[in-house]
């Protein structure tokens, strides 16, 4: 699959990947090189479902670029990639959830609590 960076992304920016598909919890979803996973959370039990969220700085040559991810088996996916600006490199995910349920067609967020002032809170959400 290949999602676009957002065309107006500029060098140093954060950007923020989903990917879902219709992985069971022992199928696998690869970025290509320089994206940091943030967490995998998988359905078992139930419909086959997998999400995984990743992160990486951009460069010069992000902008517009299409980015490549592969499954360990062919698979249903959809993603997006989403850009910010003015995040601190050093600390730049500082928390992050989800959960799965046994039989559910959702994977949802567990509750997560901010501790800096001024935090942006992102949500993804899939359904199978």
């Amino acid at each position: 699959m290949r999602l676009a960076v957002p065309p107006e992304t500029q060098a140093g920016d954060l950007l923020l990947a989903t990917v879902t598909a219709r992985l069971s919890s022992r199928g696998r979803i690869s970025p290509q090189g320089g994206w940091r996973r943030v967490r995998e959370t998988s359905n078992v039990g139930g419909p086959a479902l997998t999400q995984a969220v990743y992160y990486k700085f951009a460069d010069a040559s992000d902008p517009g670029r299409l980015q490549t991810w592969h499954f360990s088996s062919a698979a249903g996916a959809a993603g997006g990639v989403l850009a910010f600006g003015g995040v601190d490199p050093d600390a730049p995910i500082q928390a992050a959830s989800g959960k799965y349920s046994a039989n559910s067609r959702y994977i949802t967020a567990a509750p997560l609590v901010t501790v800096e002032p001024d935090s942006l809170v992102a949500i993804r959400e899939a359904e199978n």
